[in-house]
């Protein structure tokens, strides 16, 4: 491994002491070589003047704590050095393995940074792959030196690779897998390159497989179990559209005659319903193949008594968060026909609180996330102007304008909680449905927006120098649309997908909060999203 040495010998005079205080954390390499021996590199930027140290397995510093661990073969690690391939792609192929804290991996940039351009051979190609590399590898801007401007061709790529595979990090939301494309076409589709990204026999792919999760009703025409999409594969329905299960005998279930299997036990989710109707609307389906009437009507079995809606019909969670879900699902279907808006209305009403915000239910804490989520339904019925008093209305404004911090000049979602990518999303679309958009300050939020970008590797992320993850990419892109960034969609304000791609199925009825508002963008991470999520 004679290149991977020099690789970081080279790096060792610009370890020193101001390095040392300013990371404070001890990583290490793992670079195995074509006949699987791994050789241990470790980059000791915690103690004294630091060191960088190869050794072999059992002369690894017994009791050391490595703040990151970066597991990969020789010559991926020169490839990444030299600039040669994608970080992020190298993650996602699982050519790269990263494990542990990553605020403190983004911090190794400072080491990066002390590289002269006038280091000669070694230094100078390894420069452009160094700068800013292993921010890039776990998903994060470049500490200290982020570009201003939107990167959206990276950002295309990088929702266009959830579109291929599902990350590893990923591999816990395989039930949700509907809603991360949802972030991913949605992204892409604002962004303007939905088709420079799939061409038309990617984009049937895709339609096909959603209507393959599509929840019918049993041969004697119930719906009890609740109609709709369930999220992913996960139950082995069949991935073919156009061809009912047949190869487990074992698994109870009734043939439908409709082109997929009802699968005893299963049922549709409301979260997976309008993230899946949405995604059949920005591929330009027609929502032929949907029981539109027979999910509209189905809705009845998801309302409970107090007017709030479940998740599932079987034991799923129930809170705001699935009345918005609910709501959408009826206003792209143009059916009403399952909801009870008056006792919906009512739910909302009892949900705000004193300080002008709404919880998840009545009686819990105000939340940026089902304070949008509340405000959007009332919009999506028409009984927002009912349920405001002149009083409330004036709180929740006050409540929402509260929420962008002057220093950092985001959004929090909640009084006393750090700023946070998602909530120039949500507080920001809230106050757009409230008619009230200038109350925002777009530029403080813009620059907070770029320093939780990844513009080498694309996507946003929750706080600066942490990892870009699909939600709050798409979160990052919807908010600078509400803010009329150059070159993206104007995305439906209470809808959370393009204007463009809603008027195509959902043109009948538009409340007139929406005509009040401009180009702008919202976005909830409905059943990813939890009422803890800060």
């Amino acid at each position: 491994m004679a290149d991977t040495a020099t690789l970081f010998q080279a790096l060792a005079p610009l370890v020193d002491r101001e390095v040392v205080e300013e990371v404070g954390s001890i990583y290490q390499f793992d670079v195995m070589d074509e006949n699987g021996d791994v050789e241990f590199w470790t980059l000791d930027l915690q103690n004294g003047d630091g060191a960088i140290v190869a050794a072999a397995a059992s002369e690894c510093r017994a009791g050391a704590v490595i703040g990151a661990r970066f597991e990969l073969s020789d010559r991926t690690l020169g490839q990444l050095f030299r600039g040669e391939v994608d970080p992020m792609a190298s993650i996602l192929f699982g050519r790269l393995r990263f494990t542990g804290s990553k605020r403190k991996a983004a911090k190794i940039q400072m080491l990066f940074n002390k590289i002269p351009p006038s280091k000669p051979t070694v230094l100078a190609v390894s420069q452009r792959g160094l700068g800013g590399l292993l921010a890039d590898l776990v998903g994060v801007g470049r500490v200290g030196s982020y570009r201003d401007g939107f990167a959206g061709v990276e950002h295309a790529k990088y929702f266009g690779r959830f579109l291929d595979m599902v990350p590893e990090f990923l591999t816990s939301q395989d039930t949700n897998r509907l809603t991360v494309v949802f972030f991913a076409l949605s992204g892409i589709d604002l962004l303007g390159k939905l088709d420079e990204t799939l061409d038309a026999a990617a984009k049937q792919t895709i339609v096909d497989w959603i209507y393959s999760l599509q929840v019918h009703k049993y041969p004697d025409g119930s719906d009890s179990h609740g109609l709709g999409f369930r999220g992913g594969t996960h139950l082995g329905n069949p991935f073919s559209c156009c061809s009912p299960r047949s190869d487990d005998a074992s698994m109870p279930r009734a043939d439908t005659g409709a082109g997929s299997d009802v699968i005893v036990g299963d049922g549709g989710h409301l979260a997976m319903s309008y993230t899946g109707l949405a995604c059949l609307a920005i591929l330009g389906d027609d929502l032929g193949r949907v029981d539109r009437a027979g999910m509209a009507r189905s809705l009845r079995h998801f309302q409970q008594a107090d007017g709030s809606f479940t998740s599932t019909v079987c034991e799923g969670e129930t809170d705001m968060r699935f009345l918005y879900c609910a709501c959408c699902v009826a206003h792209m279907l143009h059916d009403w026909s399952g909801i009870d808006v008056a006792a919906a209305t009512q739910f909302v009403i009892r949900s705000f609180n004193y300080d002008g915000g709404i919880g998840q239910m009545p009686g819990l804490e105000s939340h940026g996330g089902s304070t949008f989520c509340g405000l959007a339904s009332l919009c999506l019925m028409g009984t927002l102007d009912a349920a405001l008093s002149g009083e409330t209305r004036g709180k929740v404004l006050h409540w929402l304008a509260s929420r962008q911090i002057g220093k950092g000049g985001g959004f929090q979602g909640r009084p006393h909680k750090a700023i946070d990518t998602c909530y120039s999303f949500w507080v920001g679309s809230s106050i757009h449905l409230m008619g009230h958009a200038g109350m925002a300050d777009a530029t403080a939020n813009r620059a907070f927006l770029m320093t939780t970008q990844n513009d080498r590797g694309g996507g946003f992320a929750k706080w600066p120098n942490t990892m870009s993850d699909p939600l709050h990419a798409y979160m990052g892109i919807s908010g600078l649309s509400l803010q009329r960034e150059p070159g993206l969609k104007a995305v439906h304000p209470a809808l959370n997908f393009s204007c463009e791609a809603a008027a195509r199925i959902a043109p009948a009825v538009w409340p007139k909060y929406i005509f009040a508002v401009s180009a702008v963008g919202l976005m909830v991470a409905l059943h990813i999203w939890r009422p803890s999520h800060r």
